[in-house]
């Protein structure tokens, strides 16, 4: 059985050996979505055999899965690793975080053993920071009409600042504030688990390495932004939170367009996550045209009852 063990924030350089140039646009394989989100994914780790082995529960169902092993041995012999924890444990074999390219890897290598599904609500969006930023063309119109209108409605009163330890008590304060303006928003998901999540992130923003950005309006905080560099890809940042004050027309624009331009000209690919099935969220990750959508597919052996 393999030996699995909660992630902390002392696992960061041991489990980013391993995700180091992977080459994968997943969040999944990102240390500090883990990291992040690791209470409500119940996430696990081990190292056996030069592969990470990660262990996770779905959302919101809680089903024991597996994250795909990663590393640079023998992939057959990790995978019947998996198998055999499985066993051990009495549950079922299900895969997760698999990229189209190892759905059709596996399905090349090993014909006819698994069956894939798609998990929709946790593919993630990817945009070309060019378009984040200079929001050019006729699709982007309505972005654009926001965004002139916000910076004409309050001219010389707003701006925008890197989030440092200096202001992060400040942005703290506007996140409970945020929370507790949106409680009862549907699209909102889980506002239990998010909170926990924001809670990880500002307890180690430096240790993280993150990433963010305010902007305030007659100098209050309205919005914020936190990312983080890939490590798995290099050219790319992720997007992990994203606030606003909706009542103010154009704050989320402003904030997505104004965070990219800070953080995100030296990479080629914004990752913005997933929209956990969330209509709400579906609808604006959309609004802003992915240059692709990352597909995730779930592996489970055919005939495994």
């Amino acid at each position: 059985m393999l030996d699995f063990k909660p992630i902390t924030i002392e696992d960061m350089d041991e489990i980013n050996s391993y995700l180091d140039n992977l080459g994968s646009y997943l969040c999944d394989h990102s240390f500090v979505d883990m990291f992040l989100w690791k209470d409500m994914y119940q996430t696990k780790f081990c190292i056996k055999d030069q592969f990470l082995f990660l262990t996770v529960v779905s959302y919101p169902q809680k089903t024991p899965m597996y994250i795909f092993p990663i590393g640079r041995g023998n992939l057959q012999h990790a995978l019947k690793i998996l198998s055999v924890d499985a066993a051990i444990r009495d549950i079922p074999l299900k895969i997760t975080a698999i990229s189209r390219e190892i759905k059709e890897a596996l399905e090349t290598t090993f014909p006819n053993k698994y069956n894939f599904t798609n998990l929709r609500d946790q593919a993630d969006y990817v945009y070309e920071s060019n378009d984040m930023i200079s929001l050019k063309g006729n699709k982007y119109h309505s972005k654009k009409n926001h965004i002139n209108h916000f910076m004409k409605m309050y001219r010389d009163s707003w701006r925008y600042e890197d989030i440092t330890l200096e202001n992060l008590e400040e942005v703290k304060d506007y996140c409970h504030k945020w929370f507790e303006n949106n409680a009862d928003r549907k699209e909102a998901g889980s506002i239990f688990d998010e909170k926990k999540a924001l809670k990880h992130a500002f307890q180690h923003y430096a240790a993280l390495e993150l990433q963010g950005g305010l902007l305030r309006l007659n100098g209050e905080i309205i919005a914020f932004s936190i990312g983080s560099q890939s490590k798995s890809k290099k050219d790319q940042v992720i997007v992990h939170f994203e606030k606003a004050d909706s009542n103010i027309s154009g704050s989320y624009q402003m904030i997505n367009q104004q965070f990219a331009m800070a953080n995100c000209q030296h990479v080629t690919w914004i990752n913005r996550e997933e929209d956990l099935g969330v209509a709400g969220l579906r609808k604006a990750k959309l609004s802003y045209y992915p240059a692709f959508i990352a597909y995730k597919y779930m592996a489970t052996v055919k005939g495994d009852g």
